[in-house]
């Protein structure tokens, strides 16, 4: 549900009670019980769906008071690979919960005005919302209650101040942020629990990035250091490269020298042979007899 469907309902229900929305902590507790109302509702309607043999069959089969694009909707939702995965994840969580309350659909807010919570205490009205006819509603409620009057009764050093219900309450329940355990939403946790877990979200957040950074620093200079690894190699090939050509070029230098020697000699050894050649022919000529 978004929030711009949310929006009528606020305006609707500022007008029929006295409720200022302007005061966040109200609006966060509103809006949580209008999700709360939603989610229930289209849990209802995936019962409905789920008492049908089959998907296609329910989908045949409409609900007369939901309109038929909504029920086709819900159908092709409950096919699709995020619903089922979703409904695994729930069952599994259900499954972890270790305390139940014994109020049915009722909220604690209603149950603490039936009960006159203020009057009772907060101990005592944990045991009301869950010990029903002398039995517990699990082992866990139970001994959370066990743990309470522990810690009511047990003696107080002398120059100590006793504990109130409210830090027994959360000493043994534990904390949590935009609602008071035991009570539930609607009464308005310590601000100070809100500040912390900002702290603490931003403290992780920097130590991450803290984290990613010296990554990265690491990273950058592992690569740094492979650069000036290939950056020698490179160097050594260019000296042994440098050595090579000089050692060409001497090579070269010298093969000349031979080449042109080789040519000097080449051009003596044509010129002797033409003189030969020469004298040969002079020499083979005939004579006049005369």
């Amino acid at each position: 549900m978004t929030d711009q469907d949310k929006e009528p309902m606020f305006v609707r229900l500022a007008e029929e009670f006295d409720v200022d929305f302007s005061h966040p902590h109200v609006k966060a507790v509103t809006d949580y019980m209008l999700n709360g109302r939603y989610s229930d509702y289209r849990h209802e309607l995936y019962r409905r769906v789920k008492s049908f043999p089959t998907i296609e069959e329910a989908r045949e089969h409409p609900d007369a008071e939901i309109d038929p694009n909504y029920w086709n909707h819900i159908c092709d939702y409950m096919k699709t690979k995020a619903y089922i995965e979703k409904s695994k994840a729930n069952t599994t969580k259900r499954s972890n919960v270790k305390v139940l309350h014994c109020c049915g659909s009722k909220s604690f807010v209603r149950r603490r005005a039936e009960l006159k919570e203020s009057e009772m205490g907060r101990i005592e009205f944990y045991k009301a919302t869950h010990c029903k006819d002398g039995f517990w509603t699990s082992d866990g409620a139970e001994k959370n209650y066990n743990e309470m009057i522990k810690l009511k009764n047990q003696p107080v050093p002398e120059g100590e101040t006793p504990m109130t219900e409210d830090q027994i309450c959360d000493k043994v329940l534990g904390r949590a942020i935009g609602y008071v355990r035991g009570l539930g939403y609607g009464v308005r946790p310590d601000t100070s629990i809100k500040v912390a877990h900002v702290m603490r979200g931003q403290l992780q957040e920097c130590t991450k990035r803290a984290d990613e950074a010296e990554r990265r620093a690491e990273v950058a200079e592992q690569r740094a250091e492979v650069a000036e690894r290939r950056a020698e190699v490179a160097e050594r090939r260019a000296e042994v490269a440098e050595r090579r050509a000089e050692e060409l070029t001497e090579e070269v230098t010298s093969q000349r020298s031979t080449i042109d020697s080789l040519t000097v000699k080449t051009n003596r050894l044509e010129s002797l042979y033409e003189k030969l050649a020469s004298r040969m022919d002079m020499g083979s000529s005939p004579t006049s007899t005369w």
